[in-house]
């Protein structure tokens, strides 16, 4: 198998972070975004370099304790920024329209079944729910993300990427992964600066998938 040593890998990083258009976009540059791009830049590192090391050795499952702390503290700030940059009360309120709609989908109710509709479209519990299930599959839409932050030239690479980390042995890095699904399955995908708990993770999946390919042509 080729080994890929540090000076590839981070070529290949530098090279994917330059796909990144969330970077070129961003509204403002001030010392949050300028902490949080080096925030990401270094946990998709982190995350990058273990995996390329997990790909040489599937069957690893011990990562060093060092590298496991300092990862999940970077991704517990990042996790920080992710909450503190959204505006949760204003992501699960409805719009004029919305209500609107609500309303006349309630008078489609039998009399008998007033009660019920008041439950389905009208109960604050039921409307909560709604949202949540909204933002849990805005999360899944891959629209969410290309090309608005990332270049649609990562996504092959992204999808092939998701697959080899699927096959990892290793929970830690998986375990992150499914608690951010979690976060912005509740948050939601419009945070000021996007879904950014997600970003180290694409990021990941594109190197993978990248150095998946160049064993492949080897």
């Amino acid at each position: 198998m080729k080994i890929f040593k540090p000076i590839k890998v981070l070529l290949i990083i530098g090279l994917l972070m330059f796909f990144n258009n969330w970077l070129r976009t961003g509204s403002r540059y001030d010392y949050q975004i300028i902490f949080l791009i080096l925030g990401i830049f270094i946990l998709f590192l982190l995350l990058a370099s273990w995996g390329s090391f997990l790909i040489q050795n599937p069957k690893t499952t011990i990562v060093p304790k060092a590298v496991e702390t300092f990862l999940v503290l970077l991704y517990a700030a990042l996790t920080v920024y992710q909450i503190k940059s959204t505006d949760i009360k204003n992501a699960y309120e409805y719009t004029p329209v919305q209500i609107d709609t609500q309303i006349k989908r309630m008078r489609y109710y039998p009399v008998k079944l007033t009660k019920l509709g008041y439950y389905l479209e009208n109960k604050k519990e039921t409307l909560i729910l709604y949202k949540y299930e909204e933002n849990f599959f805005s999360m899944l839409d891959i629209n969410e993300y290309f090309p608005d932050y990332f270049s649609l030239v990562l996504l092959p690479f992204t999808l092939i990427g998701l697959y080899q980390f699927t096959i990892f042995k290793q929970k830690l890095i998986k375990v992150l992964f499914i608690i951010s699904l979690f976060i912005i399955s509740i948050l939601g995908v419009n945070g000021l600066a996007g879904p950014v708990l997600l970003f180290p993770f694409i990021n990941l999946f594109a190197f993978l998938g990248v150095v998946k390919i160049l064993q492949f042509k080897k």
